[in-house]
């Protein structure tokens, strides 16, 4: 991996040509928010839910008079129906999009509705562009995910609100927000999201600024077995091997550590699947590498994201002498609502 050495003991890292699956923490059913939704009510709850890829418009249809009844009787007697969007998705559902006023002669649209076949209709309310930017617990960014997604209020007596993703859908609201047939109240935001990495998956996250908890001064981590250094960003960081029990043909622990800062045993490497879902259909694949600190010995635990430390620590899991830690793939599914927040699937 082109590390150069930094002390006299020789050692010579294998190309890696694999990796260790496990997947001991997808089941895991904790919400670091308080809510937890399972996915069969999440199917309930929402009925337009669909495959992951975007939908194609297969046709379109101006000045129809005709609405299907179970939309048409949540909206007012002189509503007129101006123009319907359909889209098929890759599930064959159809999707409908209605552009209403409630003017008889007015060619502006004042409401736009999304209506699934014998599905009541959801008023669209806003349009949003949602970053989710991932932090690690030493404050520096990760990678970021972005996707529109639109707010939708149900026309049903309870009124409930979701967040909406379909590309196609998105894409062409987007367009229409623009021109000059736009006069609905429909908002257009960009939200932005910090997340961290939590135990089984992305958790929001308040701030980037929290501190790793240092390492006791009196606490050692064996006997130095070899040592490395690499570049990274402008910064130094040190990849040490230790035997705990002083035998040099195999270690049991590797650290790492950034010049001037104290030095962090490594748990372990996970690369992670998190797929990303709401009311409409997933939104897709927000995939990361990420490594798991001890912050103090083996009491709480730190999360970073540096894909060439990440790629350097990798090799050394084709390492036979190495006892130190394990690479793990992670899949995971969670919920986007309309606000950004993210929540467990059950």
């Amino acid at each position: 991996m082109n590390i150069r050495p930094i002390n006299n003991v020789s050692y010579s890292i294998p190309h890696f040509t694999g990796k260790n699956k496990t997947n001991k923490e997808q089941n895991a059913a904790s919400s670091r928010l308080g809510i937890t939704v399972p996915l069969a009510t999440l199917i309930a709850m929402s009925p337009m839910t669909s495959a992951g890829t975007p939908n194609i418009p297969d046709a379109n249809t101006a000045n129809t008079t005709i609405i299907v009844s179970t939309l048409r009787d949540k909206l007012t007697d002189d509503t007129n129906l101006l123009k319907t969007e359909r889209y098929r998705g890759n599930d064959g559902i159809l999707r409908k999009v209605y552009y209403v006023n409630n003017k008889e002669n007015s060619q502006k649209v004042k409401d736009i509705y999304i209506n699934d076949d014998d599905i009541d209709g959801k008023r669209i309310t806003e349009y949003k562009n949602i970053t989710l930017r991932l932090v690690g617990d030493d404050g520096i960014e990760g990678k970021t995910f972005e996707f529109p997604q639109l707010t939708v209020q149900a026309t049903d007596d309870n009124g409930s609100i979701y967040g909406y993703t379909e590309r196609n859908i998105s894409d062409n609201l987007a367009k229409f927000l623009l021109s000059d047939e736009n006069n609905t109240n429909i908002r257009t935001k960009n939200i932005t999201k910090e997340v961290r990495a939590g135990k089984y998956g992305l958790v929001n996250a308040e701030n980037k600024n929290t501190r790793w908890t240092k390492v006791e001064a009196d606490h050692s981590f064996g006997y130095p077995v070899a040592a490395w250094a690499r570049q990274v960003d402008g910064e130094t960081y040190f990849i040490n091997a230790y035997s705990t029990d002083r035998n040099k043909n195999d270690y049991e622990v590797v650290t790492i550590q950034r010049a001037g800062k104290p030095e962090f045993q490594v748990a372990g490497l996970k690369n992670v699947t998190s797929s990303l879902i709401d009311a409409g259909e997933p939104i897709g694949d927000f995939s990361y590498n990420q490594i798991t600190l001890l912050k103090n010995k083996e009491t709480s635990f730190a999360r970073i994201f540096n894909d060439t430390l990440f790629k350097d620590l990798k090799e050394l899991t084709n390492d036979p002498r190495n006892k130190a830690f394990k690479l793990e793939d992670i899949e995971e599914t969670q919920i986007v609502d309309h606000k950004g927040n993210i929540y467990d699937v059950e």
